[in-house]
């Protein structure tokens, strides 16, 4: 931006490019209008190891892969329940991974039974959003637990 005479501000084109991608960055993504997920840009030949996920609250998280950076909400990302728009067992189970810095085990405080379908289903869901191939979330060495793939890091 520059200044045309005392008080009046023309914005430039690269002050433009500068705000949008400001924007981007601390704007999430709007849902689509059918309620469905919302794909994150990511970038040709990323793997799971490039991502990163930061929850900044209990519904939303900022997330990257190598310069694509988008904060998407819950629902966005496909993990809002249809009866009601609360958060999925797949949200509260990536939540828990979150708190567990990405490993969960028997001894983790949020161990279930029911978390093996859980874990496929989010699985899922994260691969239907980041399109990348291989897989997410893999059981731990021992096989007492599974860890994932990518940089998780909780809120606060």
């Amino acid at each position: 931006m520059f200044a045309m005479k005392p008080g009046q501000w023309i914005s430039t084109e690269s002050a433009q490019r500068a705000l949008r991608a400001f924007a981007d960055i601390h704007t999430p993504a709007p849902a689509r209008p059918d309620g469905g997920l919302v794909f994150f840009p990511t970038p040709p030949n990323a793997t799971w190891g490039d991502l990163t996920i930061r929850f900044v609250d209990g519904h939303t998280v900022a997330i990257r892969v190598g310069t694509e950076y988008v904060t998407y909400h819950y629902a966005q990302l496909g993990m809002a329940d249809g009866r009601n728009a609360k958060p999925t067992k797949q949200w509260e189970l990536l939540v828990a991974f979150a708190r567990n810095n990405g490993v969960l085990t028997w001894r983790s405080s949020d161990a279930d039974r029911k978390n093996k379908k859980r874990r496929e289903l989010l699985a899922r869901d994260l691969k239907a959003v980041f399109r990348i191939d291989g897989e997410p979330i893999l059981a731990t060495d021992g096989g007492k637990g599974w860890q994932t793939t990518f940089v998780l890091a909780p809120d606060g």
